[in-house]
């Protein structure tokens, strides 16, 4: 009796770890699902911004690629969305409202990747902000909190190419 209540245990040992261990695939899974519906959320957040944008100018909508992550290649520069609307011809009131608006979504989005942050949703983060700078590349006192804030994220992930790389813009933007 005793060495078939040793085995039975021993089996019974056996099946509650591979309980576990399909426990835990299934959560890992769900956790990558969930990082890919953020991913998608996140692109649905700038093209609806877009959207917004160019309906009220009636031009074309356009979005960026997603940000690169670590280990990617970089992407190709694309123009910001202040040198695209150079493009068009409006007047300086138009142009006005459209940098206030852009201004607003770009601190709605840092907003939103400081929430990431604090979830530790550090890639989310980084989409995010990349948002922001591509709708106010240039403006010194807020784009260099935006690649500052980057950064962060950057280091979070130990990618420490792009944290640097974004640590000089934001000093070169607000020396």
């Amino acid at each position: 009796d005793t060495h078939e209540d040793t085995q039975l245990e021993f089996l019974r040992e056996q099946q509650r770890g591979i309980a576990e261990k399909q426990h835990e695939r299934l959560r890992i899974q769900r956790e990558g699902e969930r990082e890919k519906l953020a991913a998608l959320a996140s692109k649905l957040d700038l093209e609806k911004a877009a959207l917004r944008r160019s309906e009220s100018r009636r031009e074309p909508v356009t979005t960026r690629p997603p940000p690169r992550g670590p280990g990617l290649p970089p992407l190709p520069p694309l123009p910001s969305r202040a040198s695209s609307r150079r493009m068009n011809v409006s007047t300086p009131e138009e142009d006005a409202d459209d940098d206030a608006k852009d201004r607003a979504d770009a601190m709605e989005l840092h907003h939103a990747g400081t929430d990431h942050m604090d979830k530790q949703e550090f890639q989310m983060a980084i989409d995010k902000y990349s948002a922001a700078i591509w709708l106010c590349p240039d403006e010194p006192g807020v784009s260099s909190q935006f690649y500052l804030s980057r950064t962060s994220a950057c280091l979070a992930l130990a990618d420490y190419t792009e944290a640097a790389k974004d640590s000089e813009r934001a000093v070169n933007l607000s020396p």
